[in-house]
């Protein structure tokens, strides 16, 4: 487990999403994806996003990103960047050339799929040189070259490779090319969505050791996003648990493993095996999420909670916070012990 971060000071926050809530359609028929979101990410801290497919998770990195497409509509909220040498703004009011500009150089995403990303007839090289030669005109051709050396081999990846076409790599070396085109311009912040869901644990282990360590190096900050709550376990310094569009709870990680607070982090913690200690029987959580276009009343975990009483089915729990931990339940606190 890693350990806790010393709370951070207001200097410390890169990016802060306040009050975010998207809906996909209108009117009526609209599914509320994000129900009034907030996040803080400071500045060096790899900040885990978990929960099951459906919860928000990906909507939540394109909606930040300004990468939102139709019938997808931010209906309120906002994304503060902070700059390290001038004022913070709101990344949903930039215009299109500002925001071009921010998108790259100061943050950039790694997706899911790798060979959805890279142009599949075009050589690596001139993906990576591409980035450089739209976001720094001033480089030469043989400078622009040079970085994409630099950049294979900050991730690990051999030489000759950059000259290949993106279906002669395996899918761990193509994520790790995109992780390269992420670095390229040396964002501060790097999101990743579910970036090796597809590969097999063993090169999942080695893009992630390989992640942390230039996270270390460079210093950057990291969003990363999976249904993989062990996972998170292992590398974050804060987690966010999210269930049906919202936040349901907020600490470090070491917290989040030793004192979950809400019955649905609790779930997915009983969802997968300890490696160490008597072996234990897994319970699986019961039923599935709701359907976002029929959120059930009151707390939307309440047709799967243990601890469901009648209040959880009239009235939706506040996100409480207290001592850098937060909960959204009725009967779990952070101000106080847990009560059931």
């Amino acid at each position: 487990m890693n350990a806790a971060r010393p709370p951070a000071t207001p200097g410390d926050v890169v990016l802060e999403v306040r009050d975010l809530s998207v809906d996909y359609g209108m009117d009526r028929a609209a599914v509320h994806a994000l129900d009034g979101v907030d996040l803080t990410l400071h500045r060096g801290e790899l900040l885990g996003i978990a929960g099951e497919s459906g919860s928000g998770k990906s909507t939540l990195a394109v909606a930040a990103t300004r990468l939102l497409r139709a019938p997808g509509r931010i209906i309120s909220g906002s994304v503060t960047y902070h700059p390290r040498d001038s004022p913070p703004f709101d990344v949903l009011s930039l215009g299109d050339g500002a925001l071009r500009r921010w998108r790259w150089e100061q943050v950039s995403i790694v997706f899911q799929a790798a060979m959805n990303s890279l142009n599949p007839v075009t050589r690596i090289v001139a993906q990576l040189t591409d980035v450089l030669e739209v976001h720094r005109p001033e480089m030469s051709k043989a400078d622009r070259l040079q970085r994409a050396h630099e950049l294979v081999a900050l991730v690990g990846i051999p030489d000759r490779l950059l000259f290949a076409f993106p279906h002669q790599l395996s899918g761990g070396m193509r994520q790790r090319i995109m992780i390269a085109m992420a670095l390229a311009l040396g964002p501060e912040i790097v999101i990743m969505d579910e970036p090796t869901t597809a590969l097999d644990v063993v090169v999942q282990r080695e893009i992630l050791t390989r992640m942390s360590a230039l996270r270390a190096e460079l210093g950057f900050s990291v969003v990363f996003i999976t249904h993989d709550l062990s996972l998170l376990l292992e590398l974050s310094d804060t987690i966010a648990v999210m269930y049906a569009g919202k936040v349901v709870e907020q600490a470090p990680a070491d917290d989040i493993y030793r004192a979950p607070l809400h019955p649905y982090t609790e779930g997915l913690l009983g969802s997968f095996p300890s490696l160490v200690g008597p072996r234990v029987e897994l319970v699986g959580l019961a039923g599935s999420p709701p359907d976002l276009r029929r959120v059930p009343p009151g707390c939307a975990y309440h047709e799967r909670c243990p601890l469901a009483q009648e209040v959880c089915q009239r009235e939706i729990p506040p996100l409480e916070s207290a001592d850098r931990r937060s909960v959204a339940c009725h009967f779990r606190s952070p101000r106080r012990e847990v009560v059931a």
